[in-house]
């Protein structure tokens, strides 16, 4: 398998070394320092999202989780489990039932029970452990009391979660933090942006709140992503939500594993397979690979069934991510 891949991916690696042969004097600040790196493509990992938000949000929200949403839940599982071998902790095998019982039940309570565990087992003072059980406890019947209000409040802060978990990321080699501050800064602006409504101007201006051809409904994903009294700010909050739901993917896709890698340079496709593969195993990468080539072939069918399937499927991930947060700030480290 890793020798197909190799032979797939040398055209991608051809053409690499073409751009380094004649952009590489001028690109080599940003190839040999990983925190200047970091910084532009922060940057740029916000700029484009942002303005794909204004241009084609529709567009953005019907592919994105076609196109990124498989390889964004390998990332998640190699940066939060696999590389900081938490698979080798067996007694946290509690806290996946719950994320898998989402399949069955999507509930953001059914996953937040992955958090109890994380509670229970975790190495921490027994102070933080009862304050933590106590604030798990008040969220979680404020949860099942909001019923599906709740799932989505959730949709929208695991959109942010991503963020805040690269904000805290610690490297295997020191980077600077204020590689990071471009990112986070634009993303700050972008919200302000949105929430104020210049965002939508422009979209309303270019005609882009309409796109039949997606199969998705505006005003119904208002009423699923802002289920709230004024449309304006449930336009607003949907916006937002193709805005942060992007940048959320390019977190684990770009900058998360340029924050992670040993090395402070750059890696050829074929260098970055094989990374994987020694990462998380063949049969992961070759099932993902499978089930994203599915998908995408789904989409060419039903682009709006596809993309509910592909959510269906996902939910587990955003607890995934909540729960090795939570276990961050328990132990006190990454």
């Amino acid at each position: 398998m890793t020798a197909l891949a190799e032979r797939l991916l040398a055209p991608a690696d051809f053409a690499r070394s073409a751009l380094l042969r004649i952009f590489g004097r001028l690109l080599r600040p940003l190839l040999a320092h990983r925190t200047l790196r970091v910084a532009v493509l922060g940057a740029v990992g916000v700029a484009v999202p942002f303005l794909l938000t204004c241009v084609a949000p529709l567009w953005l929200l019907a592919l994105g989780p076609l196109v990124f949403g498989v390889p964004h839940l390998v990332a998640d599982v190699r940066y939060l489990v696999a590389r900081p071998r938490l698979h080798q902790r067996g007694h946290l095998a509690v806290c996946v039932v719950p994320m898998l019982a989402t399949w069955l039940l999507p509930r953001f309570y059914v996953g937040f029970v992955a958090c109890l565990g994380v509670l229970v087992v975790a190495h921490t003072p027994l102070r933080r452990r009862l304050v933590g059980l106590v604030a798990w406890a008040l969220l979680f019947i404020a949860a099942v009391r909001a019923g599906p209000l709740a799932d989505v409040v959730f949709a929208h802060v695991h959109n942010l979660v991503a963020l805040a978990l690269w904000w805290t990321w610690t490297p295997t080699r020191a980077t600077r933090r204020w590689g990071r501050v471009p990112g986070v800064a634009l993303f700050a602006v972008g919200a302000a942006l949105i929430f104020s409504g210049a965002a939508e101007h422009v979209a309303l201006g270019l005609g882009a709140l309409d796109a039949p051809r997606t199969g998705l409904d505006l005003g119904l994903l208002c009423d699923t992503l802002a289920p709230v009294s004024s449309p304006v700010f449930a336009l607003r909050a949907t916006l937002f939500f193709a805005f942060a739901q992007s940048v959320h993917y390019g977190v684990w896709l770009r900058l998360v594993p340029d924050e992670d890698r040993p090395r402070e340079g750059t890696r050829s496709f074929a260098s970055s397979y094989r990374a994987l593969e020694a990462d998380v195993g063949k049969r992961l990468v070759g099932g993902a690979a499978v089930m994203a080539l599915g998908l995408i072939a789904w989409g060419l069918v039903d682009l709006e069934r596809a993309r509910d399937g592909y959510f269906a499927f996902a939910l587990f991930h955003g607890h995934l991510e909540l729960a090795v947060g939570l276990l961050w700030v328990l132990e006190g480290r990454r």
